[in-house]
């Protein structure tokens, strides 16, 4: 395998591996149905006792929203690191809105394909809240790179 071949794959196989397990988990089997029983459980053990519904509730919710920030936060660092390559500029607008534009892309696809799955349901709102974790995800790169160069 050639270098520049190699430096493609290092590149570009973890956003793709990346977008992969986002859709893989936008299945029936991470449904708020099928995840409530082991978080509830998983709650349970940590914290000695059972939560009040309403609190459970909402803490799942927002447990789920975090996870949306969270997955496509690292996505967007994902297609960043891919879009900058082996280049030696720290970063670029270019490259972040890239980054940004692709997970939002990968948001959508995936949202699309929750519509089609009877115990999951695609919703616009949670594309635009997944933008936000791919912009907080470039807005922290982009401030710890500054921060980085003003150290040096």
């Amino acid at each position: 395998m050639t270098a520049k071949a190699i430096s493609y794959l290092k590149h570009w196989l973890p956003p793709l591996i990346w977008s992969a397990a986002i859709v893989l988990a936008s299945g029936a089997e991470f449904s708020a149905s099928a995840t409530g029983h082991w978080l509830r459980e998983l709650v349970q053990r940590a914290l000695g006792h059972d939560l009040e519904p309403g609190l459970f509730s909402a803490l799942h919710y927002w447990l789920r929203k975090a996870g949306h920030l969270t997955a496509y936060g690292i996505l967007s660092a994902l297609w960043f690191r891919a879009l900058r390559s082996d280049q030696r500029t720290p970063w670029l607008l270019r490259w972040a809105s890239g980054a940004v534009a692709l997970a939002v892309l990968v948001a959508a696809a995936d949202e699309w394909h929750q519509s089609f799955i009877p115990s999951r349901t695609g919703a616009i709102q949670d594309v635009f809240l997944d933008a936000g974790g791919a912009v907080l995800a470039q807005a922290i790169l982009r401030i710890a790179q500054v921060l980085i160069t003003l150290r040096s």
